[in-house]
């Protein structure tokens, strides 16, 4: 949610680029995409060939948001932590697949369905998700980190 306030777009989120602490806290990496997309040399545009179909499809809207992209990749790492078969490599992942995942939550399942709609101008931005998904906004742990968040602006 931090880089999307600043109109970035990370453009790789992913299981590769997440890595758990001891304590559980997770960090995101496989920063070397961010950037804004209006830059004339954004690396984001210049590699969107290497990006899942459903990413490229965001990038090809007329009315781009920077969210699209990277809702898309979150529905993805959402999918491999729950779906014990699932592909590792985001771009293997089938939406049918998605679909027919059941081992998630359920309050976490209308959320996870937005985010990863084959129409990109229909994915559920972070911010939303982060306050109308009932499985985070039920989360004390995540309503604090949300707190801290919006403390450190």
């Amino acid at each position: 949610n931090a880089i999307h306030k600043h109109n970035l777009v990370h453009g790789n989120i992913g299981a590769e680029e997440v890595f758990v602490t001891k304590g559980g806290e997770w960090k995101l990496f496989g920063l070397e995409l961010v950037g804004t997309w209006n830059e004339e040399h954004s690396l984001l545009k210049r590699n969107a060939s290497l990006l899942h179909e459903f990413r490229r499809s965001a990038l090809q809207s007329e009315s781009f948001n920077v969210y699209d992209i990277d809702a898309w990749g979150l529905g993805c790492l959402i999918y491999i932590v729950y779906s014990s078969s699932a592909a590792k490599d985001p771009k293997a992942i089938k939406v049918s697949d998605m679909r027919a995942c059941r081992s998630m939550p359920r309050t976490l399942q209308p959320a996870f369905m937005a985010l990863t709609g084959t129409n990109a101008k229909l994915r559920m931005n972070f911010g939303k998700f982060l306050n109308e998904c009932e499985f985070a906004s039920g989360s004390d742990y995540v309503q604090m980190v949300n707190h801290l968040d919006n403390l450190a602006v």
